[in-house]
């Protein structure tokens, strides 16, 4: 409770996705989008539908952006910038 906690790799190596799956599980779909008989072939079927390159796209991104990159990201962000002054302004008065 006191102490926070760790990561397990450096946070160059660990993925968006990584850290999603871990909670949601694996986020690549296995049954065909309009045979839900089936399971997904994806690129090598007859009928890979838009839907399905859309969430490999997705998937793709959050696997490409780590969280070293996204808490780059918060830190260049102009909100982040506005808080952090914030919160001197305060400090200073």
């Amino acid at each position: 409770p006191a102490g926070g906690m760790s990561l397990a790799r450096e946070p160059k190596r660990i993925s968006i996705l990584d850290i999603i799956e871990a909670f949601e599980g694996d986020l690549e779909r296995s049954r065909c989008v309009f045979y839900s008989e089936r399971v997904c072939d994806g690129p090598a079927c007859s009928i890979y539908c838009p839907l399905r390159r859309k969430e490999e796209n997705v998937r793709r991104e959050l696997r490409d952006t780590t969280l070293a990159h996204m808490a780059r990201s918060l830190k260049d962000h102009p909100h982040s910038a506005r808080r952090a002054l914030r919160t001197v302004l305060k400090r200073a008065s």
